[in-house]
Formats: C-alpha cells, structure tokens, sequence
C-alpha cells in the first residue's frame, strides 16, 4: 500500500499526464481495504489466543486452590 502511494506521488506529473487518477485511486482502495481485512483477522486471533492463554491461568490457579483445599 505504501509503495502504491510512494509511485503516485514521486510520479505526480506523469500520473496527470495520463489521467491515470481514478487507477491509482482504486490501486490504493484495494491495498487499504486487503491492509484492513488482514488487520482485523489478526487482531481477531490474536484476542482468541489472550483469552485461551488467561482461561488456562486463572482456571490452573483456580485448580491449585481447589485440590490444596482438598488436600488440607
């Protein structure tokens, strides 16, 4: 996305020349929106994976107080 952005500015005059506006436009549309799918995804699973990890903490310490009490 960024290169996209980067060729369109640095070549201003020869994207004018060719009216090659609404191109670069939609080029950049579609990096920024694959950009922002692949975003949430990952902070999709990323939020899936600390709530496995804080389930499995709490439920083992949970378990320790359980069979310590059990024990006593």
């Amino acid at each position: 996305m960024n290169t996209i952005a980067e060729e369109s500015f640095s070549n201003i005059r020869t994207v004018k020349a060719f009216s090659n506006e609404d191109e670069e436009i939609s080029k950049f549309a579609m990096g920024n929106k694959k950009t922002y799918t692949i975003g949430i995804k990952k902070t999709v699973f990323s939020s899936l994976f600390v709530l496995f990890t804080q389930i499995m903490l709490y439920g083992s310490m949970a378990a320790v107080v359980y069979v310590g009490s059990v024990l006593y």
